[in-house]
């Protein structure tokens, strides 16, 4: 009976696991701070041990102190105020503005 209830919490965890899979969001906003590849790869590294982060992009913009930001999660939330925290341990130059959701992401 215990192995039962182990078995159907699992196959309850994989289900949910796989449901929220499916939904990806991408983030967009823009990043200050930047000045070499090493920052670049410094927040790339930070961001990705938010949870839910799958990937993150930084491109060029008009205003060569402000570069775009993107980053894709399994989540559905994902705020600013939680995208510094997380560059903060890297570094209190980088700051996160403008971050909004933009068009959902499939995976299939």
């Amino acid at each position: 009976m215990k192995c039962l209830r182990t078995l159907i919490a699992i196959a309850a965890v994989s289900a949910c696991s796989a449901a929220n899979a499916d939904t990806a969001s991408s983030y967009v906003g823009e990043i200050s701070g930047l000045v070499c590849a090493s920052c670049k790869a410094e927040v790339v590294a930070g961001l990705a041990k938010l949870p839910g982060v799958t990937s993150v992009e930084i491109t060029p913009s008009n205003n060569p102190e402000i570069r775009r930001i993107t980053i894709n999660a399994t989540r559905e939330a994902l705020t600013s105020e939680e995208v510094n925290q997380a560059l903060d341990k890297v570094s209190k130059d980088f700051k996160v503005s403008k971050l909004a959701k933009a068009s959902p992401l499939s995976s299939k």
